[in-house]
């Protein structure tokens, strides 16, 4: 018996299921909180990522203010905290990793990862905007929706590449993806009215996060994504990965 299962039967035994949902967004903000952007930019650039560019700790502002070298270290942190937070709500809702089960712990926890992303505790509540966290979240809740949302987030950058635009259109299919599930019944998961609040919920902080790109948007002044372009942050691309300046 592994220590989760034990942790989940403790629980069941309390007859208490908030209990084990709070522990779920607790550990899940709190994994979130670690900006994984604001820690690279620190370690290496002595520089905080915030001060630069889009003044965003994400992803996209990370290729601009850093490099791709350097951002791909941040996505693959932020990829690697979303997704640890997401089997701990699996493990926890339900003691085991059949993924068939636990869709509420997952969810649940790649919400609270998402929210503290964007508003971690660790640095004074000033994060990502969360459009990383909140595809892998997608991902955990179901792949299906993932896929469908990764080709037409893929397609709209190709096309506009504007990043802000495909992020504000997979904020709108995740959660009118949920609601088509849970009124169709086409999901092999049972499906819950709770699971379309969270969805709708999370869906609506990523708009209003790119609030300030929908009105450049709207504008055309919005600035368009380039892997190619200098890093604002001088010295950025001559970084070593292996050796801390």
């Amino acid at each position: 018996m592994s220590i989760f299962t034990a942790v989940a039967d403790y629980f069941a035994a309390l007859g208490n299921r908030w209990i084990v949902l709070a522990a779920i967004m607790l550990i899940s903000y709190l994994l979130g909180s670690f900006n994984t952007s604001i820690v690279v930019s620190k370690a290496f650039l002595k520089k905080d990522i915030r001060d630069y560019g889009s003044h965003n700790a994400g992803f996209t502002n990370a290729v601009r203010s850093m490099g791709i070298k350097l951002a791909l270290l941040v996505m693959a942190g932020d990829v690697a905290k979303c997704a640890l937070a997401c089997v701990i709500g699996q493990l926890l809702y339900c003691g085991n990793m059949n993924f068939i089960d636990g869709t509420a712990g997952r969810l649940l926890a790649g919400a609270f990862v998402f929210l503290g992303h964007i508003y971690p505790v660790y640095f004074r509540f000033r994060g990502g905007k969360g459009a990383l966290t909140f595809g892998i979240t997608v991902l955990f809740y179901d792949w299906r929706i993932f896929l469908i949302g990764l080709a037409v987030f893929l397609i709209v950058v190709l096309i506009s590449k504007y990043i802000s635009l495909g992020s504000l259109v997979i904020a709108l299919i995740f959660p009118v993806s949920v609601i088509l599930q849970a009124r169709t019944g086409i999901s092999a998961v049972t499906m819950s009215w709770g699971y379309v609040i969270v969805a709708t919920g999370m869906g609506a902080l990523l708009i209003w996060k790119h609030r300030s790109n929908i009105v450049r948007l709207v504008k055309g002044t919005e600035s368009k994504f380039s892997f190619h372009s200098k890093p604002l942050i001088d010295g950025a691309e001559n970084v070593d990965l292996l050796k801390k300046k």
